[in-house]
């Protein structure tokens, strides 16, 4: 397994390299839960800046209509840049150059025993 984390080292590393400095932001709304009253009550909105690599579009051959659209990017999150905060595909948007995606699925990329980044599939 010794062998396998260093070359996992290094396709992060190499990942990592290709990160853009164009700013990016996560952003997480959720709604405050009151107990006494049993009801939701006003947005709460969390935002988080990251280091992305640029939307890269999904091959046509991967456009099946279901699950991939056309339009439909993939971009790569720093883990390191968010801390302890996880990218959500339920909750999350990503803001990238004033275009705003909606995060569809979040699949971590692994070295060793740690996230090095997360691939986000997103759409407009």
């Amino acid at each position: 397994m010794g062998l396998l984390d260093e070359v996992f080292a290094d396709v992060a590393q190499t990942l990592i390299g290709e990160f853009s400095d164009t700013p990016a932001t996560i952003t997480r709304t959720t709604q405050d839960y009151d107990p006494e009253t049993g009801e939701e009550s006003g947005a709460v909105t969390q935002e988080v800046a990251a280091k992305t690599s640029p939307p890269s579009p999904f091959a046509l051959r991967d456009i099946n209509g279901t699950n991939i659209l056309q339009g439909d990017v993939t971009v790569l999150v720093a883990s390191a840049d968010l801390g302890a905060f996880v990218p959500s595909h339920q909750t999350d948007t990503l803001t990238r150059g004033g275009i705003t995606y909606r995060i569809v699925s979040v699949e971590p990329i692994s070295s060793g025993d740690s996230i090095a980044a997360y691939q986000l599939h997103c759409r407009r």
